[in-house]
């Protein structure tokens, strides 16, 4: 048994044709489906690259403005927009060649490193939302039941900050 298929090795005795589903061979889904993945790279893309520079500009220009901007959540959501934007730019162009031609046209490496490279980005999204749940959930918990010394000891910059390294 070989793990090879169509997509990673075209000359491996099946026809490339067979590498796209019935659905999206038709150009009446695959033009659409293309367009859609253009519009979300390029609004994912500068609405992430807006976010960005936005608290960057905030924090380093108006920082008297706000004082409370730099928390963990902040880190967060920039480490968040930051997947976001790589995901955008490194992991939706591949699925326009597969989609324009039915398969990837590239070498099996680049296939591999490719769905690596979209794998984990996507991973880290999902881990960077689950401790902004975690963050904003247990802040309001311990802040109810007077525990703001333990909320800003285990929400501090610099674990936050680890944490962002870590994911």
């Amino acid at each position: 048994q070989s793990t090879r298929n169509c997509t990673s090795d075209g000359g491996f005795g099946k026809s490339r044709a067979n590498c796209q589903p019935e659905s999206i061979k038709k150009n009446s889904t695959k033009i659409p489906a293309i367009i859609n993945i253009i519009i979300i790279i390029i609004i994912g893309g500068l609405g992430n690259l807006l976010t960005l520079i936005s608290i960057a500009h905030a924090r380093f220009r108006h920082a008297a403005k706000f004082p409370t901007l730099w928390n963990s959540t902040t880190i967060l959501m920039l480490h968040l927009s930051l997947c976001d934007l790589l995901y955008c730019t490194l992991g939706l162009p591949v699925f326009i060649s597969v989609y324009y031609h039915g398969f990837l046209p590239h070498s099996e490496t680049f296939c591999r490193y490719s769905a690596m490279v979209r794998n984990l980005i996507a991973y880290a999204d999902f881990l960077t939302m689950a401790a902004i749940a975690v963050t904003r959930s247990l802040g309001y918990i311990l802040n109810h039941c007077n525990q703001n010394h333990l909320s800003r000891k285990i929400f501090s910059l610099k674990m936050t900050s680890c944490s962002c390294v870590v994911i």
